[in-house]
């Protein structure tokens, strides 16, 4: 039977796993015949320290990049045909959905501040609708630091939890709540009808992390020098210098298309893994 779905995650932020998370999940429950809406939400404090992490720069020369990257993932974001931002969780309109699905991404992770602390995640500002936790993480929250109350009268009123690791699985348990470690959404779909190619005739090793050590550098050149590859860095304000090239501001679906031309991958982070 088909139902009316919301996704409540972080559609706005401007990271390609991010979005891709949400685009996968979007998209599999459309095929599955479901109405799916993905929630235009985010909170006051989240919104505020990522347009300070984009825009509020020592280096201001990294600005006009992130206006550049800010706006390559607005137009993406045109896509999912959201409705208006809001930051007001008393504005959202909620009153067709049959189910909420809170994921995936680090949702529940309630120990940064960085997103803000906010207790929609657990069904705060919910209440009457079903729930359903996909993929949530709680990142990297402490499971031997106190949980705030928040988090644990919020699972309560999930009638299906799963997260995607360890961790967050091992804090639920705590709380003496079971849940499933399930597939991050960029795993469960298939994106080829979607991605980007890029226009190359040249094999490429990809590049994309936030961390490298010099020996890093010093073997991944020699590795591309005896394979005949190029080396290519995607979606990060500092050029490399011994990258062969920077592409600095690219859809989603252009850096799928990068990953999925590529030889080889070199990458720092989760979602920079699972589309390797």
């Amino acid at each position: 039977m088909s139902k009316k779905i919301g996704i409540l995650t972080f559609p706005t932020v401007v990271n390609h796993g991010a979005y891709l998370q949400v685009f996968a999940l979007w998209k599999h429950l459309q095929n599955e015949g479901h109405s799916v809406e993905v929630i235009n939400y985010r909170n006051k404090a989240h919104l505020k320290n990522e347009y300070k992490a984009l825009f509020v720069k020592k280096n201001v020369t990294n600005i006009p990049m992130n206006i550049k990257r800010f706006f390559k993932f607005k137009k993406a974001q045109e896509r999912f045909g959201m409705k208006k931002l809001t930051t007001d969780v008393k504005s959202l309109d909620k009153s067709d959905f049959d189910i909420v699905i809170v994921g995936a991404d680090i949702v529940w992770n309630y120990s940064t501040p960085f997103v803000g602390h906010d207790p929609i995640y657990f069904g705060k500002g919910l209440e009457g609708k079903s729930l359903i936790s996909y993929a949530a993480s709680m990142g990297n929250s402490d499971v031997n630091k106190p949980i705030p109350s928040y988090v644990k009268e919020g699972v309560s009123d999930f009638y299906s939890i799963s997260v995607r690791d360890q961790n967050s699985a091992g804090i639920l348990q705590k709380l003496n709540f079971d849940s499933e470690i399930v597939l991050d959404p960029c795993l469960i779909f298939d994106y080829s009808d979607y991605e980007i190619k890029p226009k190359l005739n040249d094999k490429y090793l990809l590049i994309y992390a936030f961390e490298h050590t010099e020996k890093d550098v010093s073997e991944i050149k020699e590795f591309a020098k005896s394979n005949s590859l190029k080396i290519i860095s995607i979606g990060f304000n500092n050029k490399y210098s011994w990258c062969d090239e920077n592409i600095m501001v690219l859809d989603p679906l252009e850096f799928l298309g990068y990953y999925s031309n590529a030889s080889y991958v070199f990458t720092s982070t989760f979602h920079g893994v699972l589309f390797a």
